[in-house]
């Protein structure tokens, strides 16, 4: 059955779990820096972004598991739902009762379902609001550039860059902000588009063609979308945006060294110039789509400083990133929760306490043990106590709850009772095999709680 309510929890609890690990990403980033290569570091960046969104991503994670049996997911993860995705919400209600879990493990019961409706009423209408921002700006920008004309043989970059039979088309624009990718849009069938600034010298133009050249190679316009997709979708959680903020970062450097590979040594040194010239281009928040000319010096130091590395070296750092990367996906495929279940049992328990005909749960083991014989017409029960057992099976059935009864004889009589449907989170429902009643001694009631 379709539930609204519940997927939009999904996707919300995914932008909890997305944050905490674009944050540990962003605490360990001068590490990263040193291990990994700025495109290593994209991959490494997509990976996670499709965390925020894709429920299907973390049921393959949870299926590579066992090729690392410990992960960062495995730490911040208290409780999945479906699929395996971290359930900090509850997805899922019993009556009016649910638990709303922190990373730690800490539980705290909900009782009304109303404050997470409107919580989640204010997160929907941020993504609706979000998109339509970046919708408009989208627009003005590509109106902007629409003004412009498409590069061709006469501008004589062409040739220089082999575009002549690809599929990107490339314009030339008068007053853009900056230059900038989009995929396929109204100004031009051809898979890729590239807006260049009019006012580029030649060689200044050729050498921004070649970067946003790079970015198509290294398929950065996937990457970009899946960020800004996940921003969009969580646009509440400032970790998402100091993880972008990042990671629009690493593309430009990876962008850098493959176009500095490319080139000579005196061309790497125009390059330099170029990115100098261009500092200050616009925020990327003002132009969605554009890979914005920001972090100048940064890129500047880098360029001025790039060695190409050697194939050892590339493989070792692969090798790491390939680590790294499991670290950071891979999730456990489902983890219960024992307040849950406790919670589903004390609900439960409300319900059978305050029937139409008025018996308790007390009263009706006492009619089921007068029928299998454990209490004479003389004997009576006096009082009962449970304890909600650890989950010790991972079948659709387990045995959950231990049962005492004290009788008026001083006898005791233990009884379970089983979760049958373990993937249903508040299936519960009892199951008795025969001759489940036991007599015996006074038992420890440590951990135990009274019945109502």
């Amino acid at each position: 059955m379709w539930d609204p309510v519940g997927i939009v929890s999904t996707f919300f609890n995914m932008g909890i779990a997305t944050g905490f690990v674009l944050g540990a990403l962003a605490l360990l980033r001068p590490v990263l820096f040193r291990l990994l290569s700025p495109q290593q570091r994209v991959v490494l960046w997509t990976a996670v972004w499709l965390t925020a969104y894709l429920p299907s991503w973390y049921g393959l994670a949870g299926a590579l598991s066992f090729l690392l049996p410990v992960g960062f997911r495995g730490w911040i993860t208290p409780r999945t739902g479906a699929h395996g995705v971290p359930a900090y919400l509850p997805v899922a209600w019993d009556n009016t009762a649910a638990n709303l879990v922190f990373p730690g493990g800490k539980a705290v019961e909900l009782h009304s379902f109303y404050p997470v409706l409107y919580l989640l009423g204010i997160y929907v209408a941020g993504i609706v609001a979000a998109c339509w921002y970046t919708g408009r700006q989208n627009k003005a920008l590509l109106t902007q550039a629409g003004k412009g004309r498409i590069l061709t043989q006469d501008d004589c970059l062409e040739g220089l860059l082999g575009l002549r039979d690809s599929d990107v088309c490339v314009h030339i624009c008068p007053d853009l902000g900056t230059s900038f990718l989009t995929g396929k849009n109204k100004t031009s069938d051809l898979r890729y588009n590239v807006y260049l600034q009019q006012e580029l010298p030649r060689e200044g133009m050729v050498l921004v063609l070649l970067h946003e050249m790079g970015h198509i190679r290294l398929h950065h316009l996937f990457c970009k979308t899946a960020a800004g997709a996940a921003c969009c979708l969580h646009w509440w959680n400032p970790l998402i945006w100091l993880g972008f903020r990042y990671f629009c970062q690493d593309l430009e450097l990876a962008c850098d060294r493959w176009v500095l590979a490319q080139l000579d040594r005196q061309q790497r040194a125009d390059y330099a110039q170029i990115l100098l010239d261009l500092a200050g281009g616009r925020p990327l928040l003002d132009a969605p789509l554009a890979f914005g000319e920001s972090d100048a010096a940064l890129r500047i130091r880098q360029a001025v400083g790039w060695k190409q590395a050697g194939l050892l070296r590339a493989g070792l750092t692969w090798a790491v990133a390939a680590v790294l990367l499991l670290f950071f996906t891979v999730a456990p495929a489902q983890v219960p929760f024992q307040a849950d279940k406790d919670l589903a049992w004390k609900s439960y328990l409300q319900e059978v306490s305050s029937p139409p005909e008025g018996s308790s749960l007390l009263e009706e083991e006492e009619a089921r043990m007068r029928e299998s014989g454990l209490l004479s017409p003389r004997q009576e029960l006096t009082g009962g106590w449970y304890r909600v057992e650890p989950v010790t099976s991972p079948g659709d059935a387990a045995r959950e709850v231990t049962l005492w009864f004290s009788r008026s004889d001083g006898r005791w009589i233990s009884t379970y009772y089983w979760w049958w449907g373990a993937n249903d989170l508040y299936g519960f429902s009892r199951f008795f095999p025969s001759g489940s009643f036991r007599e015996s001694a006074a038992p420890d009631l440590a951990g135990f709680t009274p019945l109502p």
